[in-house]
């Protein structure tokens, strides 16, 4: 993480490729005050619950659980999960959902697909639309703007 200048350095992640996203104000802010008061806690507590004095603040990965350790694909469902029947949210929704989500909500104001395909780190456009979802009022839309009766040309 560069917080100085605003990016992430993604190592092999899941396609095995490493990446750079850059961080939005926001969410700079919210992983600073992770970083400095929440994971520093856990970090305590995970060496006292130990006993001992390892260098949990040397691990690189970032969002770790009580004991320290990283957290894992299933235990990140299980919350999502956990917090969706809490929502009373009917639809089955998974980490990756929210992937889907934000291809499709930056598609939707307009950023080129090249752009969405490198931030999801995908090595083909035809990877990255599979995850952009269109609306039907994003359709009516373009329909409006790029056709020639809508432009008053027939």
């Amino acid at each position: 993480i560069d917080l100085e200048q605003d990016k992430v350095h993604l190592y092999q992640s899941k396609s095995l490729k490493d990446r750079v996203v850059p961080l939005t104000e926001i969410s700079r802010r919210y992983l600073e005050a992770y970083l400095n008061h929440v994971r520093a806690k856990i970090i305590n507590f995970a060496q006292l619950k130990k006993n001992c004095h390892s260098a949990f603040s040397e691990n690189e990965t970032v969002f770790i659980n009580i004991y320290g350790k990283p957290f894992d694909d299933r235990t990140i469902n299980r919350k999502i999960k956990e917090y969706t029947k809490k929502a009373d949210i009917d639809k089955m929704i998974t980490s990756h959902c929210f992937r889907f989500a934000y291809a499709s909500h930056l598609f939707e104001n307009k950023a080129d697909i090249r752009y969405i395909c490198e931030l999801l780190g995908h090595r083909t456009l035809s990877m990255t639309a599979k995850y952009i979802v269109v609306s039907k009022k994003a359709l009516v839309e373009v329909v409006k703007k790029h056709h020639p009766r809508e432009r008053g040309r027939l």
